[in-house]
């Protein structure tokens, strides 16, 4: 008899399969930090470069203009908002100088707050801003702002007059008050406890323009009756002012797209603007004698540094997340930095108070943070890094870019910041 051998394929077990895969577990755990380090690497380098491109800009602005550009430019306040809001920082004046001609031209360096903001826009303003003032003064509230026009400072509109009192002298509002009177005075017999007066024709009327008004406002895009209309640009610095409701949509995002690319650093989530002038060695609101390289009407050279431009800090990274994409216009905290503890990817949640303690964002409500920053309006804070390793980049008068660490002793890193205290 013929037998026929026939031989069984044996599959993996379920042993083998769960070795083979806590194997391969294991090898992608040790993969993985490489990987993160190797990347990280990477976008320390881009940011290395950054800042070198930087430092050739400010060397061609040096040779185009004997002096650094300003750390920012100083102007009278505008329709309400602070000085500070709207000084036009060195960023905007360097623009030229690292390939964003086309971005420089659209700044208006007269009124900032009318950068990127087309004529429609400004006229539509004018519109809201004149409806708003006589709602204003018919409801017999007051005006937090000069009723002024934003280009030339002279009054919008003339001095809405007060329908209530026009209507008081005419021949129809003064038989309607005989009248309203007669009314009274017989209702006044039939029960003496309860009085009922009809509203005169003046004060039908003033309620019929006040609702008028409101509508037109509605359907111009402003809703908030109690907050000032203000243009989009301008509120783009503070949380707290709204009310052009759609108005702050396409200037907000052209503001935003405008801003440099080389001024993001990589290792950042967001796009926001990611280096700071050296402003003052030590915490000090924005002035015109601090002791940086970049600050109020500042027109330092680079050639002329008492201390010597390979040991004097220009510039830095900043880590802080409450900078907008749209700040980089503006002499801010976003722009503009002093010496001080330097903050870490590990600590980018906190931000420097007067009293250079750190309060932290992530247990403060939405609220809460808003007024935080509001109130610290005038604190520019310390620089500071995304990058792992708690390195942070600074640009040297020099040219030079060196990375330092966020752990820096602070009397050093004060000492680099100034730029005339023999060090």
């Amino acid at each position: 008899m013929l037998t026929l051998k026939t031989t069984r394929r044996r599959g993996f077990t379920l042993l083998e399969l769960m070795g083979v895969l806590l194997i391969l577990a294991v090898l992608i755990a040790l993969l993985l930090p490489a990987v993160q380090q190797a990347r990280e690497a990477a976008r320390r380098t881009q940011c290395r470069n950054n800042m070198f491109q930087l430092g050739v800009a400010f060397a061609n602005y040096q040779m185009t203009h004997s002096v650094l550009p300003p750390g920012c430019i100083s102007r009278p306040g505008y329709e309400g908002q602070t000085e500070e809001m709207n000084r036009v920082s060195w960023v905007a004046q360097l623009l030229p100088f690292f390939d964003e001609k086309g971005v420089h031209q659209q700044i208006n360096f007269s009124n900032p707050e009318l950068s990127f903001v087309s004529s429609e826009e400004i006229e539509k303003y004018r519109k809201v801003k004149s409806l708003w003032i006589e709602l204003r003064t018919l409801q017999g509230l007051p005006l937090t702002v000069p009723p002024t026009d934003p280009l030339t400072g002279e009054p919008m509109v003339d001095t809405p007059r007060d329908d209530a009192n026009d209507m008081t002298d005419s021949p129809e509002a003064e038989t309607s008050s005989e009248s309203q009177t007669t009314t009274s005075s017989e209702q006044t017999g039939d029960s003496a406890d309860e009085v009922v007066t009809e509203p005169t024709a003046a004060e039908l009327q003033r309620a019929a323009r006040i609702t008028e008004l409101e509508t037109a406002l509605s359907d111009l895009g402003y809703y908030d009756f109690d907050q000032v209309p203000v243009l989009p640009s301008m509120s783009l610095g503070d949380p707290s002012i709204g009310g052009m409701g759609s108005m702050l949509s396409q200037s907000t995002s052209t503001l935003a797209t405008a801003s440099p690319r080389m001024l993001h650093c990589p290792s950042r989530p967001n796009q926001n603007v990611c280096y700071s002038g050296s402003h003052n060695s030590t915490e000090k609101p924005i002035s015109a004698d601090a002791d940086g390289l970049l600050y109020l009407d500042s027109s330092e050279s680079l050639r002329a540094i008492p201390d010597g431009a390979a040991s004097t800090i220009l510039a830095g990274e900043n880590a802080t997340s409450t900078i907008q994409p749209v700040d980089w216009l503006f002499g801010n905290n976003a722009t503009l930095r002093n010496g001080g503890p330097m903050s870490t990817d590990a600590d980018r949640t906190r931000a420097v108070n007067a009293n250079g303690l750190a309060s932290d964002f992530s247990g403060m409500s939405e609220e809460a943070r808003s007024e935080f920053i509001k109130g610290n309006s005038q604190i520019l804070g310390p620089f500071g890094s995304y990058h792992s390793f708690e390195q942070v980049n600074f640009l040297f008068a020099d040219g030079s870019v060196k990375a330092l660490s966020a752990r820096i002793e602070v009397t050093t890193l004060v000492r680099m910041i100034s730029r005339n205290d023999g060090f």
